[in-house]
């Protein structure tokens, strides 16, 4: 009994390391597969080119300006987006202060109400009591 157990647990054992086997074969199939992919993207140098050392300046500079290129471009682009965010932070900033100058007309508008309330019951204790009822 127990050596049943054992023979299926060494056959389940070899079943899953022939499976992570194949696996990892896959795997590394797909990632030679992968680099091959990167190296044909790549430019690389032909013989022609070095050999001739005029053909490989011309070439370096071709290469150059299309870096150059790509630079100015993502220059260019950071400029834009950074006039974007200055713009947008602009218009956050006057909304901002809009509705402050809003909160302080409010405020006022509160106060004076409140000074016409308070004017109106010190009038009205005079007329009712005779007397001035503030406290000095």
């Amino acid at each position: 009994m127990n050596n049943n157990n054992n023979s299926q647990q060494s056959e389940i054992v070899q079943e899953d390391t022939l499976n992570y086997d194949s696996k990892t074969k896959q795997l590394n199939q797909e990632e030679i597969e992968q680099i091959q992919k990167i190296l044909k993207q790549k430019p690389t140098l032909s013989k022609n080119l070095l050999n001739d050392e005029e053909k490989q300046k011309k070439w370096l500079k071709s290469q150059n300006s299309q870096y150059s290129q790509q630079i100015q471009e993502l220059d260019g682009n950071s400029n834009i987006v950074e006039s974007d965010l200055n713009t947008s932070y602009q218009t956050r900033i006057s909304k901002i202060s809009d509705r402050n100058q809003k909160i302080k007309v409010q405020n006022k508008k509160k106060k004076k109400k409140e000074q016409q309330q308070m004017g109106f019951l010190e009038r009205f204790k005079f007329a009712f009591f005779g007397c001035n009822t503030r406290q000095y």
